[in-house]
């Protein structure tokens, strides 16, 4: 992931996200080949993953580092709730969706609708138009890819308000990704609810995400710190999900998930469009590839965590620790970046 960021600021954001769209594409075409010739057994998936993830490593911090460049600052908060909405739409839709291929085409099926979503991807990709030139870092005579990625992490750290926001992403993230992959499915099973309504908490947090990520893209801006967006819908997303572990009803556990997921909207909104114009132009790359790790990276530990306390006190305990993280990731954000606001940044940090 780190290096993908130095081949996204080396070779500029749009052209690594195409390679990495037709890359995928390719993968998935491949995957369906190969199902025609042989069972999926377990080589072949785990090719298929570590090739995709290959492709997953630069898409990451070339598709973040983008914004920037098709929306003026002043319009990159409404450029990023419209793309968090259309995630969070994917990802309620995606699943199901996937299952349904699976049932009816096995898993050729899903592979080669995947192929085909990359290829409208693709087309999108090289259709776009860059408000301003793709920045790239790339010296004529070459420089060292491990000094590139050094001086990106170097510029990350000592940018004000950088370090903090990525440690807020981290741990909102870890209490999150717990709630939703552990604590939540243990919650569901002791009190005996069905598979159906555990989709439906899930779908509640997504469909909350959504509906806030349209929400702030219809919002007028207001001149409010980052701090103070950050600290108040984080501190509502830990009690949302501290009230989902004690609420006695599924409705009103529902409806809890619902909250958590806007309150978490607008946080994590927010959060992406500081790092992106916080960011040094020719150092962005590498700076969503930090976010990135931040965010996937908290996915292992959460697991390890939430599976460890709702083993020994239960999910609702496991839950309300994933809601303490939250809340402590609020005090920081809202500590650290109070009197700071989405700006754009001029040059790198030497």
């Amino acid at each position: 992931m780190l290096l993908g960021g130095v081949v996204v600021d080396r070779h500029g954001a749009r052209r690594v996200a195409i390679i990495s769209d037709a890359g995928r594409g390719a993968v998935m075409v491949a995957a369906v080949v190969a199902l025609a010739t042989r069972p999926p057994d377990l080589p072949l998936l785990l090719t298929i993953s570590v090739l995709f993830g290959i492709g997953d490593a630069l898409a990451e911090p070339a598709i973040g580092a983008l914004p920037p460049r098709l929306a003026p600052p002043e319009r990159l908060l409404e450029l990023q709730s419209l793309r968090g909405a259309a995630l969070r739409m994917a990802l309620v839709i995606g699943a199901p969706l996937g299952g349904l291929l699976v049932v009816r085409w096995h898993a050729s099926g899903a592979f080669a609708f995947n192929a085909l979503t990359f290829v409208v991807a693709l087309v999108a990709m090289t259709t776009i138009r860059l408000r301003t030139p793709d920045v790239t870092t790339r010296a004529p005579g070459g420089t060292n890819v491990w000094r590139d990625l050094r001086d990106g992490l170097r510029d990350v750290h000592r940018r004000p308000g950088m370090m903090p926001a990525l440690v807020v992403v981290f741990l909102v993230e870890l209490g999150l990704a717990g709630t939703l992959e552990i604590a939540l499915p243990l919650l569901a099973r002791t009190r005996h609810w069905s598979g159906s309504a555990l989709g439906f908490a899930v779908g509640a947090f997504g469909l909350g995400s959504g509906i806030a990520a349209v929400g702030l893209s219809r919002a007028r801006r207001r001149d409010a710190s980052i701090g103070a967006v950050v600290g108040a819908s984080g501190a509502a997303a830990a009690v949302s999900v501290g009230a989902a572990a004690l609420l006695p009803t599924r409705a009103a556990a529902l409806g809890a998930m619902f909250a958590a997921g806007a309150a978490a909207g607008v946080l994590s909104i927010e959060l992406l469009a500081f790092v992106q114009t916080a960011s040094a132009p020719a150092v962005l790359g590498r700076t969503m590839s930090c976010f990135a790790l931040a965010t996937s990276g908290s996915l292992p530990f959460a697991s390890e965590l939430t599976g460890a306390i709702g083993g020994t006190a239960g999910p609702g305990a496991a839950m309300l620790v994933d809601a303490a993280l939250i809340l402590g990731a609020s005090a920081i954000g809202w500590r650290a970046l109070r009197l700071r606001r989405a700006a754009p940044s001029d040059t790198a940090v030497a």
